[in-house]
């Protein structure tokens, strides 16, 4: 669970993968994009909390690999 000013961003992994996400109004992998684009946020971690409906399309890899690029080409914009 991450608190930023810009809305709660919950994850949800399984097995080292990230399974569900949600940020705001949005889900899955968009949920996650977003959320790591947030340059400041509060982390909490509960262990333990299971959900059974699965919303992320891709590995964790890939959606880090495509948050790095996302931030890197943002920076260009500036």
């Amino acid at each position: 669970l991450v608190r930023a000013d810009t809305g709660l961003f919950s994850v949800y992994f399984s097995q080292g993968e990230v399974y569900r996400a949600r940020f705001s109004n949005q889900q899955g992998d968009a949920a996650f994009l977003k959320a790591c684009s947030q340059s400041e946020g509060r982390f909490e971690f509960h262990e333990g909390r299971k959900h059974s409906e699965r919303d992320v399309s891709r590995g964790t890899i890939a959606l880090l690999m495509d948050a790095a690029r996302t931030l890197d080409e943002s920076s260009y914009d500036d």
